[in-house]
């Protein structure tokens, strides 16, 4: 599976430094990954599809037939984790976005009387 790292950097318009400073991930180690020259670890990784699926950017389906080959052993349990907190947090969002609009339309039934 490859992330294509370069791809979408661009295509969310970040620069490397950038997508550096909001992973936690040396910039130096985008730069080699974009050039072919390795692949990322277990944590950068889930580190770069959780700021992805934050963008709400579908990174395809992680599962034990997709784990790039040479990556930490526990690199399955690790993604899986990441992206559970990604979505509990996009859960918690929904949920104070339903309660926000619930109270505009309170307020607006306010206005009308």
């Amino acid at each position: 599976m490859s992330l294509k790292v370069k791809e979408l950097r661009t295509k969310y318009g970040f620069s490397q430094r950038q997508l550096s400073e909001k992973t936690g991930v040396p910039e130096g180690r985008i730069n080699n990954w974009e050039q072919g020259k390795g692949k990322p670890k277990a944590d950068d990784y889930a580190k770069l599809v959780a700021f992805f699926e934050s963008l709400q950017v579908k990174i395809p389906e992680v599962s034990r037939e997709t784990i790039p080959k040479g990556t930490d052993a526990d690199f399955y349990q690790k993604a899986t984790d990441t992206l559970e907190r990604v979505v509990q947090h996009q859960e918690r969002l929904i949920e104070r976005l339903e309660s926000d609009l619930e109270k505009v339309r309170e307020d607006l039934r306010i206005c009308r009387v």
